[in-house]
């Protein structure tokens, strides 16, 4: 049947066909909804806007047979197949308004309306999200090139899309929603910021409520949105009132949890655009906050706070050193990825704002992190240890919603970068270690070929990289190997022609000349424990049977 309808398509009698539909859709009759449903999505691409509209509508359904069936809808495409961002917003935005026009079709919280129910507006969120992101190409994965990727496309797009888009995530974001669709919203929003500082300027107060709100979350994207605003204003003495705000509730010794937590995170952020005196302020009281249950919001306020202050000037040199040797302990005994990430990048910070802390140990505890075979923690430990090279002006101190720089920190040894090169080279890549060790050394040297090209010390050891990769690249982990392949890559197209001439006669050299790398075996060297010998290796227990003897006759 839905043959016969096809003609219709591209009429004037489409919409017509739309609003039957949408009729149906919306019957109490579960059945004849289903019916409906399955109609528009089989008579309908699934680029056609309306008829995803309609599916997403359909997820307000209290059929489970109609909620499936809208799923199917949603899901059933492609990622390149989905409707362009530019024309979903249009249409989106159109529906909204006139929900929001239309009293009957409003959801209502407190005093407050919503165009529809939060489930379903969850998923319209997220459905304009999916289709911004069809722009972004498959292989670019890493956080930082993604956000790059979905700020030229926004960049391109006419400003009444960018204020619409804007519009829709807003009219989410009324004080009596629930916390899930606030987080959405604001994650949106502060994305959109950070890519377009410009298009959005919000204040305390309105951020207040979700700052102090129940979900980690949606806190830690509130203080993101409220950091991009102070940074982009131009009244510096607002942004100082909402830094004296954030330290009155800091203050209050009566305050619960979760307006402590927001405003440690918010105070890392305003820290870095607010008076000297006054971020000396928001620092120390943050930083007191280290010996509590807000160990993980003071790390990521310490790493995103940019400042050009000396922590150990900020708390005194005793109470930095307790911070340092207690964020040790607790990466020691954590194995949580996302606490490890916090924590290693907040231990990574303390060694740009102060430089009387241990080293050694920072680095040592963090190389030992490689053991947990993490690849994404990997990535932010090998950007963490280049934060530790080349201080705040380095790339990875600017986070990935922000486009403005950030003010630079202590300045950095070169030593350090050579240093942390050296071990990983030594122990990591040529050592004898796990292959997940070796798998964390590959993202590593790409993470210091990424962040401190230009220094020194990368450029003095580039020989030495190559040769790493190279033995890298004959590893038999096959993301190892893809990793090494990169880096190698990115050796070569940030060197200049001289030296990419000579890095490729090694090249050449190492692959005619060398054999796999091999260690030197004397008359005491010792290829097998004593204790071992005559014994299966452990990995093969249980797989072999003894043998058994038998006679032919």
């Amino acid at each position: 049947m839905t043959e016969a309808y096809k003609a219709v398509l591209g009429t004037s009698d489409e919409q017509m066909l739309e609003e039957l539909l949408l009729k149906y859709i919306n019957k109490s009759d579960s059945t004849a909804s289903c019916v409906a449903l399955r109609f528009s999505n089989i008579l309908h691409p699934t680029s056609h806007l309306p008829s995803r509209y309609l599916c997403l509508l359909a997820l307000g359904s209290s059929s489970s047979e109609v909620v499936d069936e809208a799923r199917a809808g949603l899901r059933g495409s492609d990622h390149d197949k989905l409707p362009e961002f530019e024309g979903a917003v249009r249409y989106i935005s159109s529906c909204t308004r006139e929900r929001l026009n239309t009293p009957s079709l409003c959801y209502v919280v407190g005093t407050h309306r919503l165009p529809y129910i939060p489930a379903v507006f969850q998923e319209v969120l997220k459905f304009v999200r999916q289709c911004l992101e069809v722009g972004v190409p498959e292989h670019v994965v890493q956080e930082r090139e993604r956000f790059e990727k979905l700020r030229q496309i926004l960049s391109s797009l006419p400003g009444e899309i960018i204020t619409q888009y804007r519009e829709l995530l807003m009219s989410a974001l009324v004080p009596a929603a629930p916390g899930q669709l606030h987080l959405i919203a604001m994650e949106h929003l502060a994305q959109l910021s950070g890519a377009l500082p410009e298009t959005l300027t919000v204040s305390l107060p309105w951020c207040e409520v979700f700052l102090t709100g129940p979900l980690p979350l949606l806190r830690y994207h509130t203080a993101t949105l409220l950091g991009i605003s102070a940074r982009s204003s131009q009244d510096k003495q607002l942004v100082d009132s909402w830094g004296d705000r954030v330290l009155q509730i800091l203050n209050d010794k009566n305050g619960t949890y979760e307006a402590h937590d927001g405003c440690i995170l918010a105070a890392g952020f305003l820290a870095s655009c607010t008076s000297p005196q006054l971020a000396t302020k928001l620092l120390s009281k943050t930083i007191s906050f280290f010996n509590t249950d807000h160990l993980i919001g003071v790390c990521t306020a310490i790493s995103n706070s940019s400042c050009s202050l000396d922590l150990g000037v900020v708390i005194g040199a005793e109470d930095l050193g307790k911070l340092h040797q207690q964020l040790i302990t607790t990466i020691s005994q954590t194995k949580e990825q996302k606490k490890l990430i916090s924590l290693t990048t907040g231990i990574g910070s303390l060694h740009v704002h102060s430089t009387t802390l241990r080293l050694d140990q920072t680095l040592n505890t963090i190389f030992n992190t490689s053991k947990l075979n993490l690849l994404e923690l990997n990535f932010s430990t090998g950007k963490t240890m280049s934060l530790m090279s080349s201080g705040a002006e380095s790339p990875p101190t600017i986070p990935d919603v922000f486009v403005n720089v950030m003010q630079p920190g202590v300045a950095r040894e070169t030593q350090i970068t050579k240093d942390v090169l050296h071990k990983i080279i030594r122990e990591y890549v040529l050592g004898d270690v796990r292959e997940v060790e070796r798998q964390a050394a590959s993202v590593w040297i790409l993470s210091l070929l990424k962040y401190c090209t230009d220094t020194v010390s990368i450029q003095s050891y580039r020989s030495d990289i190559q040769h790493a990769l190279s033995v890298l690249l004959s590893n038999k982990d096959t993301i190892t190997q893809e990793i090494a392949s990169e880096a190698l890559s990115l050796l070569y197209t940030t060197a200049d022609e001289s030296t990419k001439s000579h890095l490729i006669d090694m090249l050449k050299f190492t692959l005619l000349n060398e054999t796999v790398p091999h260690k030197h075996v004397d008359m005491d060297t010792k290829i097998f424990s004593t204790e071992d010998l005559g014994k299966l290796p452990s990995s093969l227990e249980g797989e072999i049977s003894p043998p058994t003897r038998s006679c032919v006759h």
